[in-house]
C-alpha cells in the first residue's frame, strides 16, 4: 500500500427540501465545494448535503459533514456551506417597494440574494425619468 494521499475540492450537493424554505425562508449556499485530503482510490464525485431538516435561521457547517470519512477536511470546519435566512418581513418589504419604485417589485428576490451576501446595489439606483 504505497498509495500517497492527495489534496483535491469535492463539489457539494443539496438534497431535500428544506422545511425553512416552505416556510419563507431564503436558501444561501455559501459553499459550493471542500478542500479533502485523500487517498486516490476513496477520492468522491461530490458530497451529497442533506438539508431536509433546515429551518429559518439553521445552518450546516464544514465540521459537520466531516464525520467518519476515509480523509481529512482541509477546508475550514467553521465555514457555513449552507443557511437558510429569515424572510424579509412584510413591513421592511413595502418600505423597499416604496424607495425603489416599479424597479424594486421586479428584483426584490435578486435584491434578497445581494443583500445576504453584503451587496450595497441599492444605494446606487439610477432614474429612468428624463
Amino acid at each position: 500500500q504505497d498509495e500517497k494521499a492527495v489534496k483535491v475540492h469535492i463539489p457539494l450537493k443539496l438534497t431535500g427540501k428544506a422545511p425553512g424554505v416552505k416556510m419563507g425562508g431564503v436558501l444561501i449556499q455559501k459553499a459550493r465545494q471542500v478542500f479533502i485530503e485523500v487517498l486516490p482510490k476513496d477520492i468522491p464525485t461530490h458530497l451529497d448535503i442533506d438539508i431536509s431538516e433546515l429551518e429559518i435561521e439553521h445552518f450546516i457547517r464544514i465540521g459537520t459533514i466531516a464525520g467518519d470519512r476515509p480523509w481529512t477536511t482541509l477546508t475550514n470546519k467553521d465555514e457555513t456551506i449552507v443557511r437558510i435566512a429569515a424572510p424579509r418581513t412584510q413591513v421592511e418589504m413595502q418600505d423597499a417597494e416604496s424607495e425603489e419604485g416599479e424597479e424594486g417589485a421586479e428584483g426584490a428576490e435578486g435584491a434578497d440574494q445581494e443583500k445576504a451576501e453584503g451587496s450595497t446595489e441599492d444605494s446606487t439606483k439610477e432614474s429612468n425619468e428624463g
